[in-house]
């Protein structure tokens, strides 16, 4: 029975995928880039060897976001990783050289100025994103970004997060091993198969195909809730592991660490929306002041949204030095900063909840040549 409901789960969620796609097809809806990373998975799978690299950087880039999601919990579970690495060998040097090694990693990465963010779309070097508009998304110019001072605290948070997320998956490993072998099919030991199983099934092919950095919530979310599940007992670390909603109290250190993290990325997730919100409002702004005077939609790069509901063709074919999303013409421009060959027709100040603390958008018209 539970082999036959399984293979039914299975057969539901692609069932619901090939009604979608048929549904899309049947009413001329289907999106033109709706198969590109099923395609570049299998043209990944086809040369993997070639890929190895690539699927590496992959993991690793997932394992540091996926380590700073979840670091507030995980640094809860320290005493209890301790003593598990004590039970096996002489937890303090292990600890001591693991240390070095994640100190080591962090040097590297600051001075090859590889710090996070290192995947692309939401989380930028100036917070939440995306940029899209031209001067931030297809020129590359530079947007003000936060301190380095920022970006190499969530980069250490990252690396020491991923570093316990691997002893997690190694002692949950082993203990899911020693459940099977004992035939004791307990219900958390049930629960952790099912947690450990979902993030492989679901991140195996995204390390193959690649992924944006908002793939990632969904296995953090998992992962989250496998780190807060109370040690079984009699299992290496079980006396001093992090248990939820109960009296006992972590220590005093991992918790202050644990709710300094916290703060950090709450004031990051809540500043960057804020300040991602209020960049948009002037944007459409800028954009609905220069239609009301007369512009016609056709004459503004606006960015992806803009011209994405006022000019979206499915059969528009892209136009060189101009971007992606359906330009038509580029007389006026909304951007992050003044460009060569235009002048500002108007601008909005926009207040910010991370540094800088505030930025402009602007509206630019070509000059007169």
């Amino acid at each position: 029975r539970p082999l036959r409901l399984a293979v039914a789960g299975v057969g539901a969620c692609a069932a619901a995928i090939v009604l979608l796609e048929l549904w899309f097809r049947t009413h001329g809806m289907l999106p033109s880039t709706f198969h590109t990373q099923s395609e570049q998975l299998v043209e990944n799978i086809e040369d993997f060897p070639q890929r190895l690299a690539l699927i590496l950087r992959h993991t690793l880039v997932a394992l540091l976001y996926l380590g700073w999601f979840t670091f507030p919990v995980l640094i809860l579970r320290l005493p209890g990783f301790y003593r598990s690495l004590r039970a096996r060998w002489t937890g303090t040097a292990t600890l001591a050289g693991m240390a070095v090694l994640l100190v080591s990693c962090l040097i590297l990465l600051t001075m090859a100025d590889r710090l996070l963010p290192l995947s692309e779309n939401v989380i930028v070097d100036s917070g939440i994103g995306p940029l899209t508009l031209t001067d931030a998304f297809t020129l590359d110019v530079a947007v003000p970004s936060l301190p380095q001072s920022f970006w190499f605290i969530v980069t250490a948070m990252g690396l020491a997060g991923g570093a316990m997320l691997a002893l997690e998956a190694m002692f949950t490993a082993i203990r899911l091993v020693a459940m099977f072998r004992a035939r004791k099919r307990n219900p958390a030991g049930l629960a952790r198969a099912f947690l450990v199983a979902g993030v492989v099934i679901y991140m195996a092919p995204l390390f193959v195909a690649g992924y944006f950095d908002r793939y990632l919530l969904p296995p953090a979310a998992l992962l989250l809730a496998l780190a807060s599940m109370p040690t079984p007992a009699g299992t290496p670390g079980a006396a001093t592991a992090f248990r939820p909603f109960t009296l006992q109290r972590p220590r005093a250190m991992t918790s202050l660490v644990s709710l300094a993290a916290f703060v950090l990325m709450m004031w990051f997730s809540v500043g960057g929306t804020h300040d991602y919100l209020n960049w948009n409002r002037a944007r459409w702004e800028l954009v609905n002041t220069l239609t009301a005077s007369g512009v016609s939609p056709r004459m503004v790069d606006g960015g992806l949204e803009v011209n994405g509901l006022y000019l979206y063709d499915p059969h528009y074919r892209r136009v060189p030095g101009k971007s992606w999303w359906w330009v038509q013409s580029d007389e006026y421009m909304i951007t992050f900063s003044r460009l060569p060959g235009y002048r500002v027709d108007s601008s909005i100040e926009v207040s910010r909840w991370l540094p800088p603390f505030s930025s402009t958008v602007f509206a630019l018209k070509r000059a007169e040549r």
